[in-house]
């Protein structure tokens, strides 16, 4: 079911993000020439490079949250708390596309824990969500 708040971001083609681990997690805007991707050989194949994002970020409409090529694993929720972007509306699954081209179905207390490194992962190395070449961290 398409929403307001659908028809009021920017990107109307698709409702996936592409994570921003690619170009490092710039904080610069897209198409500006410190926005350099990495080599593919520089990722590993189940690294997540796109998920479907939760339109009900605080800045899911125009910016921020529906950001096309540098998206964060955590994005900020109404209360300006960093969350996990990933939409629910597959129930206990996120839909995601890895490095090497395929699509598959991570559970959502997985994805959670990648996002916010707990659990079997934790925020001193990369994991498959974040794995940003230009950090020790992924981050």
């Amino acid at each position: 079911m398409l929403t307001a708040k659908y028809y009021y971001r920017w990107e109307l083609i698709t409702s996936y993000v592409f994570n921003g681990a690619i170009v490092g997690y710039p904080n610069a805007p897209a198409g500006s020439p410190f926005v350099k991707p990495f080599k593919q050989s520089k990722f590993k194949p189940t690294n997540i490079l796109e998920w479907e994002n939760d339109e009900n970020l605080a800045d899911a409409t125009h910016t921020g949250g529906w950001n096309d090529v540098s998206n964060f694993p955590l994005e900020a929720n109404p209360a300006g708390v960093n969350v996990p972007s990933f939409s629910a509306r597959h129930g206990k699954a996120a839909q995601i596309g890895r490095m090497d081209g395929s699509a598959a179905r991570a559970l959502m207390v997985d994805m959670f824990a990648m996002a916010n490194g707990t659990g079997a992962y934790n925020n001193t190395t990369p994991n498959d969500l974040w794995y940003s070449p230009a950090s020790s961290t992924g981050h």
